[in-house]
């Protein structure tokens, strides 16, 4: 069975959308159910992925033109 992919826009860098999106997608259950994708610079994921204590939160970067499989 694939898995669904579901893209997240981070949204606002300011807010606190990404801190939600980064601690929900920490959790192992949802990596069983969905390959999620965030939308946003990498470098502001990981600066909140830090600032939020999730320092083992591993994320893959796609550029431009990259296909998302």
């Amino acid at each position: 069975m694939n898995k669904i992919r579901i893209g997240i826009s981070i949204g606002d860098i300011n807010g606190i959308g990404l801190e939600v999106i980064l601690k929900t997608l920490s959790h192992p259950q949802i990596l069983d159910l969905c390959t999620p994708v965030i939308y946003g610079s990498s470098k502001i994921v990981s600066y909140h992925k830090n600032v939020v204590g999730l320092a083992s939160f591993q994320f893959n970067v796609a550029t431009a033109g990259d296909r998302i499989l």
